[in-house]
């Protein structure tokens, strides 16, 4: 798989992301799917949805967590590509700038990842506002 040099969130309409204490919160709210990562999961996603190509993101996450980059590259890489494959990154717009981003996490190294949860797919994939039809709500996309 071929990925964009730059990322952002997916579609806002879309994708919720939001970190919290150091944990990154996202849900695909057309999948139902929703995610969670922490320490350099929560950084990883942060830079590359501010538009650090994977090896600026590396970089910095390197030197935060005082870890060598190359190390992280192979983490960073499977990362991306199971964000993009769900759309919660999508390729950012030509000729726009990564935007500023400070990491603040204290905490010590460990496994860059991205847990995956699909258990309330269907409650999360309804749409209370546009799947109310004269039987009532939840009307659950059927695709």
């Amino acid at each position: 798989m071929t990925l964009p040099e730059r990322f952002q969130v997916g579609a806002p309409q879309h994708v919720l992301a939001e970190s919290v204490d150091e944990e990154l919160l996202v849900v695909n709210l057309l999948s139902g799917a929703y995610y969670s990562a922490v320490g350099p999961g929560d950084a990883a996603f942060l830079l590359l949805a501010s538009g650090y190509t994977l090896a600026e993101t590396a970089d910095r996450i390197a030197s935060h967590f005082t870890q060598d980059a190359g190390n992280i590259a192979a983490e960073l890489a499977a990362f991306a590509v199971l964000c993009f494959e769900d759309e919660l990154l999508v390729a950012r717009e030509a000729g726009m700038e990564p935007d500023s981003l400070t990491l603040t996490h204290i905490k010590p190294y460990s496994t860059i990842e991205l847990l995956k949860y699909t258990d309330m797919e269907d409650l999360l994939a309804a749409d209370p506002v546009h799947d109310v039809d004269v039987a009532g709500w939840p009307s659950l996309r059927r695709e």
